[in-house]
């Protein structure tokens, strides 16, 4: 059995602003430092046999703290493939502004075809779960038991347990994915089974 845990990083000062920063590199708030320790100390009891992380620094930078607390050895692997949604030209803007200056594609981003509606100068949806299940592929061709962690995004993370837990995309939205909460997949067989979402701690105590 393949354990997979997912944690989403600390609240970034793109999350303080509440702007679309999925490509932007936002560090870390003091909070989401003070959060990214916490997580750290609820996987200290967890032997973890590699670490992939996002490219972007606030992904980054949680995990370094992670792995500090823990006192991982093990590899830290970044993946670009677990990066977050490129908002391109809405990079910085805020719902609200987005719909002020575009009202057509917000239309598009709360209708029933968001999944296919493309950010300018950016990526859609589909085209960002598309990479991610690459990157889910790579870690399951390479591991068939033991434990992973993915430190990435709330869009990177609902996309993956789509793809693990076999649903189709449109269910990734039932996933409130909070800031460096842990989420457990365990795989057998590439069958996968939901065993913690949101937890203070590895056992769901």
């Amino acid at each position: 059995m393949l354990e997979v845990i997912l944690v989403r990083h600390g609240i970034s000062q793109g999350n303080i602003y509440g702007v679309y920063h999925g490509a932007s590199n936002h560090l870390l708030s003091d909070a989401g430092r003070r959060m990214s320790t916490v997580a750290g100390d609820r996987l200290k009891s967890a032997y973890i046999q590699e670490v992939y992380v996002s490219t972007l620094s606030r992904a980054v930078e949680s995990a370094e703290i992670i792995c500090s607390v823990t006192e991982h050895k093990g590899p830290v692997t970044w993946l670009p493939e677990f990066n977050e949604t490129n908002f391109g030209t809405f990079e910085g803007y805020t719902f609200e502004r987005l719909q002020r200056e575009d009202p057509e594609g917000a239309k598009k981003l709360a209708g029933p075809d968001w999944m296919n509606y493309c950010f300018p100068n950016g990526e859609s949806a589909i085209e960002t779960y598309e990479r991610v299940i690459k990157g889910i592929d790579k870690i399951l061709s390479k591991y068939d038991d033991g434990r992973v962690l993915i430190v990435a995004h709330a869009g990177t993370i609902r996309f993956a347990l789509c793809y693990l837990l076999d649903l189709d995309i449109e269910f990734s939205w039932r996933f409130k994915v909070d800031f460096c909460r842990i989420t457990r997949v365990e795989m057998v067989n590439n069958y996968g089974c939901l065993r913690l979402f949101n937890g203070d701690s590895l056992s769901n105590k």
